[in-house]
């Protein structure tokens, strides 16, 4: 990578991220929280600081962890499925085989003699389409490492507990400790954040609680970022 990348350089990037979060909570105080559309207002605010700490340190995280490799094959197999996930064509080769493999078994299910014939003459499209996404692995993996990492995190559809303990898996962290300290906030804030966001509830959780939720994400992201800075750390740089 034309690049250099340091360890150094890895952690500033965290404290710059960690520090962000904190400016954007730190704008919160000023909030009149005795009004109840500031408290509505503050929730899925804090859950947006969360996600994108969380996205920015663990892209960091991955880019750590594999800035020194030249090519996508040389990374460790659970980094290299992400990297793979990114991939429009490999994608829409997996999606391919997952529809041609469900028309299988649905065939099946209404006929089972017609079933079998469908699966026969369907037998050439999953040979295809196996081989298509084999020489799109071969190919993905002669690539250079790419030297954007911010689409690497698994977020599905939001950053709760489950997907923190996936991406960590991923980069060799334990988040045990972690993820027993804050999953029930971690739930709580989403839940509240979801409710809100979909018109399921626009009920006002309170001043006090409002300051509670303000003060466990502050604590959530700044053990986040402690987190990602030991793993940092332990990485071997030459």
């Amino acid at each position: 990578m034309a690049i250099t990348i340091t360890k150094k350089g890895l952690l500033e990037e965290v404290s710059s991220a960690e520090n962000g979060a904190y400016s954007y909570i730190l704008s919160l105080l000023s909030k009149d929280f005795s009004n109840p559309l500031e408290q509505l207002l503050t929730i899925p605010f804090l859950y947006s600081v969360w996600e994108k700490t969380f996205k920015d340190c663990t892209s960091i995280t991955y880019k750590g962890l594999i800035c020194k490799l030249k090519k996508i094959e040389d990374c460790p197999l659970e980094i290299k499925t992400l990297i793979y996930r990114t991939d429009k064509t490999f994608s829409a080769n997996m999606q391919l085989q997952k529809d041609i493999l469900e028309l299988v078994i649905n065939a099946y299910k209404i006929n089972e003699d017609k079933g079998f014939n469908h699966a026969l003459i369907r037998k050439n499209s999953i040979y295809t389409s196996s081989k298509a996404l084999l020489s799109g692995v071969m190919e993905l993996d002669n690539k250079v490492i790419p030297s954007d990492f911010t689409s690497l995190p698994i977020i599905f559809k939001n950053v709760n507990t489950e997907v923190v303990i996936l991406n960590m898996d991923v980069a060799g962290i334990d988040s045990t400790a972690f993820t027993t300290k804050h999953r029930g906030n971690l739930d709580r804030l989403l839940s509240l954040r979801q409710n809100i966001a979909h018109g399921n509830s626009f009920q006002p959780v309170g001043e006090s609680q409002t300051q509670e939720l303000i003060t466990f994400t502050n604590e959530l992201i700044s053990d986040f970022c402690k987190l990602i800075k030991q793993k940092i750390r332990s990485i071997p740089f030459r």
